[in-house]
């Protein structure tokens, strides 16, 4: 039986080297749930514009035509059986006998209450879109960048396994040498063997993560299918992208400033009172209507020899409507008037978060600030170490398992002082972004 292979492994992948520049800009430019919010706040335009176009009139122009054969009673009473046909053509159409048209050839019907609050309305709602199209490409970007740093130290954790998996075969080949020559203890031998053996474990691990990392950093960007986000580089620079302290108050007042997701909630309490007003106003103000007709008509034989009749029809009217005897007015002032309620504690919670938020980060950047400077000391020793213990082994004064203990130590804070480095450096991009300043790698 022949053997089946996965789909994907037939498709042919390119690397695509990254970094956090281009990630930047791929995700303003490609991210699926940015180019969606931005949908939206065009129909939210085109929403707003709609709502004026009630005060445009509905043009009818056509032809009609009519027959009627059998009796037919006038105002007096009197019966008879009649056999006629009438056409018209022109603004409007459908005149048989003096009746008005059935469908009036300009006609213009306004609610009031509409006219007045709908373009109103639908301005906050394309404010409201608008911000919520700014906080998704702030959290769409912070996504991003959290996956290009998950990607780049999956990539460095890769190579520390690589580095180690190459010490511990190494030591390996040697421990087991020197058991067969009776120089060593089997015992080291069997530790060696079982170290490469967790060494490649791991490395095999690491691999997964890093193709899992990439692939989900290429569904955040959008990227063609079988191209795959490679780190241009697998080590990571702190970014010190703010020169002072940052003032916890007046970045949480930025912060509460620029926000979109402030002003998504802002936008939309203000278009429910606007919602809430005309519900308890609207059914104050009439419902106007006009109406222009013109056009000929007569008989068949009239339309032939071109003796048709001319005529206009000029109509207006103006009412008032009540649903429910006003109890359904009330009851949908009642709803808006909770949604509104609904809306203003949404955005009071929200307020609170985000302060919330800004100092818990703040207070983040000073502990991984602190963090970063102890590590990058302890990294430079851990390096120190491992170089003098190799130094030993190749003076015949240490022995191998010294410096794989040395190795793993410095693997450890390796990988420790990445991690702390991509944590530091998506922290103070978010702060750029949550006080409405541009998510970039310059520094502030």
């Amino acid at each position: 039986m022949k053997r089946l292979f996965p789909l994907f492994l037939a498709i042919p992948l390119l690397a695509k080297p990254i970094d956090l520049a281009e990630t930047l800009r791929l995700v303003d430019e490609r991210n699926t749930q940015l180019a969606i919010a931005v949908e939206k706040l065009t129909q939210a335009e085109i929403a707003q514009k709609q709502a004026w176009y009630q005060w445009l009139p509905t043009l009818r122009a056509g032809f009609g035509y009519a027959e009627q054969s059998g009796p037919l009673q006038s105002a007096d009473g009197r019966i008879s059986d009649v056999e006629r046909d009438a056409r018209s053509q022109g603004l409007g159409i459908a005149r048989t006998g003096s009746g008005l048209p059935a469908y009036p050839g300009v006609s213009l019907e306004i609610s009031l209450a509409n006219a007045l609050f709908d373009p109103k309305i639908s301005r906050e709602n394309r404010l409201a879109a608008e911000a919520e199209k700014e906080e998704t490409r702030f959290l769409q970007t912070m996504e991003a960048v959290e996956g290009y740093y998950n990607l780049v130290l999956a990539a460095r954790t890769v190579d520390l396994h690589q580095k180690a998996l190459e010490e511990a075969t190494a030591l390996s080949k040697s421990t087991t040498g020197f058991s067969k020559a009776g120089e060593g203890l089997e015992a080291d031998a069997n530790r060696a063997s079982v170290e490469e053996a967790l060494r490649k474990y791991r490395l095999e691990t690491a691999n997964y993560q890093q193709t899992a990392a990439s692939h989900k950093l290429a569904s955040l960007l959008n990227l063609p299918a079988g191209e795959v986000p490679q780190p241009s580089a697998h080590t990571l620079v702190p970014l010190f992208l703010f020169q002072d302290t940052l003032d916890a108050e007046e970045t949480v007042k930025l912060a509460l400033q620029h926000r979109p997701a402030i002003q998504v909630l802002a936008a939309r309490k203000e278009a429910k009172l606007l919602e809430l007003s005309k519900s308890k106003h609207g059914i104050l103000l009439p419902k106007v209507g006009a109406a222009y007709s013109y056009g000929e008509f007569g008989r068949e034989e009239d339309f032939a020899s071109g003796r048709m009749q001319e005529r206009e029809d000029i109509f207006v009217y103006l009412y008032w409507s009540i649903d429910n005897f006003g109890l359904g007015n009330l009851a949908d002032s009642k709803t808006k008037a909770s949604q509104a309620r609904e809306l203003e504690l949404s955005l009071a919670q929200a307020e609170n978060d985000i302060a919330l938020k800004i100092r818990s980060t703040l207070t983040n950047l000073e502990v991984l600030r602190n963090q970063l400077t102890i590590l990058t000391e302890g990294l430079k020793h851990a390096r120190d170490g491992y170089q003098l213990s190799k130094q030993r082994i190749f003076q015949n004064q240490g022995l191998p398992l010294e410096a794989l203990d040395a190795f793993k130590s410095l693997a450890e804070i390796d990988l420790l002082h990445a991690q702390t480095t991509a944590k530091f450096n998506t922290t103070q991009l978010f702060l750029l972004g949550a006080t409405g300043q541009e998510v970039s790698v310059q520094p502030r």
